[in-house]
């Protein structure tokens, strides 16, 4: 089983880049199982009534919401939750191998990576961990963009040298056409998925240096990194 973990800030494409591998990915005869932490918050959101499309503010003041709730309660509440979910879809994988199943490997693309400890479990189950940055695009402003849940993305696109870019495989800069992005991503979704040799060599990003040092060290003085960056919670005036 193949993973790949998407982060970015809100509205540059993760989810859009996400099927673009997941097309690309199942032309190579992979199976692509699409995820987001947020897929349980997207259904509630849907059972009260609010759509993306329809009633984006409300939409999204509910998801940060009822994200924020089920944190305070328990911080690995959603990353819990994912970790059942890829322990369900190795389960498919391993019964597709038991019935002789010709295409089985799994590649399961989350496209809503925001916070570290989602980071964290990419980097446990050894996830290629790709970062979509805004390069020199504007992005829609909003009050929304305050919220904690874009802090770490804010970060690492606004500071070149901000040491949480050092956590991800791949950043790929949205600011071409369209169709130059969807090129691009076909040509490296074989890297991603791992199916090409140059996926398998060795290279001195951070994961595969993870034997030369202390990461649990590493995660603290990182979080210790983004709560002195500080943040704020949305005022519900501001996006009525």
């Amino acid at each position: 089983m193949q993973i790949v973990f998407i982060a970015g800030q809100a509205g540059l494409g993760k989810t859009t880049v996400a099927k673009m591998i997941a097309e690309k990915a199942f032309g190579l005869g992979l199976k692509p199982v699409l995820e987001s932490f947020a897929k349980p918050i997207k259904d509630a959101a849907a059972d009260k009534g609010f759509t993306k499309e329809e009633f984006p503010d409300k939409y999204r003041r509910f998801c940060q919401r009822l994200g924020a709730l089920k944190r305070s309660q328990n911080e690995d509440y959603w990353v819990d939750r994912m970790r059942r979910r890829l322990v369900e879809v190795k389960q498919e994988e391993d019964a597709d191998i038991s019935s002789g199943v010709k295409y089985w490997e799994r590649v399961v693309i989350i496209d809503d990576c925001r916070y570290l400890n989602e980071i964290k479990l990419g980097t446990e189950e050894n996830a290629f961990l790709m970062f979509l940055s805004r390069g020199r695009k504007a992005v829609k402003a909003g009050a929304w963009r305050n919220h904690e849940s874009e802090r770490l993305a804010k970060e690492i696109d606004n500071n070149k040298l901000s040491p949480f870019r050092e956590m991800f495989s791949y950043i790929l800069d949205n600011d071409i056409p369209f169709s130059e992005l969807e090129a691009h991503v076909q040509e490296i979704t074989p890297i991603i998925c791992g199916l090409d040799a140059e996926s398998n060599a060795e290279c001195d990003c951070p994961s595969c240096r993870a034997g030369d040092f202390d990461t649990n060290a590493l995660w603290r003085e990182l979080l210790d990194s983004l709560d002195e960056m500080g943040g704020e919670e949305i005022d519900d005036e501001e996006t009525e």
